[in-house]
């Protein structure tokens, strides 16, 4: 019974309802037409933005490199301090084995865009914790580079030892020498390169234009039409 006079209710609200929009249906379609214009307007005179994508390589940890680039678009959104332009920063974890990410952008303005991605790269430098990791990254290749030299001083000590002897050894120590030459200039090279962060591709990933959409109408429509059946629904009969 209980699930009957529930049912009846229902249906005798929902009659209600209807018979209040008929009656007021000037009201009622005012306030839709009201909003429908709102969103038209707003979507036409809405400035464009411009969505892209950067792939960054950096030695840091991807999971710590996410976190940091979350915390700078939560500033960003609040304050418009750190990149002006930026709407909206998303990072997402790449490959693994080429230690990089891949960062979205959407900016209300591509004009001054060198100098975002200059502003990011100083930006992410500055950070604490990135600051620590660059340097003990730049203090352990120095020691690595140490390590090398030893190993070549070394070995060229032996074959000047060695420099009268026709034994095979000699080969075998010029073969080292060559080898550990070779991995101190390695070294050296990423040392002389060491940055932070390093975006390697910026024009890989072209600006894709956004205007007005049709979704955002539809939505301040839909919200049009839900005040609208409030409106009438609490207003009472005279």
């Amino acid at each position: 019974m209980e699930n009957g006079r529930e049912e009846v209710d229902l249906i005798d609200l929902f009659t209600t309802l209807i018979r209040k929009i008929v009656k007021r249906k000037f009201l009622f379609m005012g306030i839709i037409i009201l909003f429908m214009g709102g969103a038209l307007l707003y979507s036409v005179r809405k400035n464009p933005t411009y969505k892209t994508e950067l792939l960054v390589k950096s030695f840091i940890e991807q999971e710590a490199c996410v976190k940091i680039f979350s915390d700078f678009n939560e500033e960003n959104l609040r304050t418009q301090s750190l990149f002006p332009h930026v709407l909206l920063l998303g990072a997402e974890k790449g490959s693994k084995n080429t230690h990089t990410l891949e960062l979205s952008l959407v900016l209300d303005d591509t004009t001054q865009f060198r100098e975002l991605v200059m502003r990011i790269e100083q930006k992410f430098s500055l950070v604490p914790y990135v600051k620590e990791k660059m340097e003990n990254r730049t203090k352990d290749l120095q020691s690595l580079i140490e390590i090398y030299e030893e190993g070549i001083r070394e070995n060229h000590k032996k074959e000047l030892a060695l420099l009268n002897s026709s034994a095979p050894r000699t080969v075998i120590l010029n073969g080292t020498q060559t080898s550990l030459r070779v991995r101190k200039m390695d070294l050296e090279q990423q040392l002389q390169e060491l940055t932070p962060i390093k975006i390697v591709a910026t024009g890989y990933f072209p600006f894709e234009r956004h205007k007005g959409t049709l979704l955002g109408f539809l939505k301040i429509t839909l919200l049009g039409i839900i005040i609208a059946i409030s409106v009438v629904a609490l207003k009472k009969d005279v």
